[in-house]
């Protein structure tokens, strides 16, 4: 989705399908994993590659900007055909989950040097 227009991301957030909040225009470098949550698509258009298109794009954004991971909770099925694994294996927790739980997943990034290995909480806890 390089080059596509961002047109489609909220302005505002939106709950009712998910957040990106702000918009990637707005995003800036950082050294800390950003949590993907949460990531809807309406039935209607389910299974027409819309939520692999979202995150991929979201992806994409995140490798231009350096970032080093990406967190989710997430089928585990689905987040692993996009290369997230159990976040548990990386040395990454959330207290909200199980320490064995697989569906808190995460994504290395090309910034990924290794130095993130702790506890991870949501900009609002």
């Amino acid at each position: 989705m390089r080059g596509a227009s961002s047109s489609w991301w909220p302005t505002t957030p939106a709950p009712s399908w998910g957040t990106c909040w702000p918009p990637p225009d707005r995003w800036a470098a950082t050294r800390r994993p950003w949590g993907v949550a949460p990531l809807s698509v309406l039935p209607a258009r389910q299974r027409t590659g819309v939520g692999t298109a979202l995150v991929l794009a979201l992806i994409e954004a995140a490798e231009d900007r350096g970032w080093p991971l990406l967190v989710v909770l997430g089928d585990p099925a689905y987040c692993g055909r996009l290369r997230f694994e159990p976040a548990a294996t990386l040395g990454i927790a959330y207290a909200p989950v199980a320490p064995d739980d697989t569906h808190f997943q995460a994504r290395r990034l090309a910034g990924d040097d290794g130095s993130l290995r702790a506890a991870f909480a949501s900009a609002g806890e």
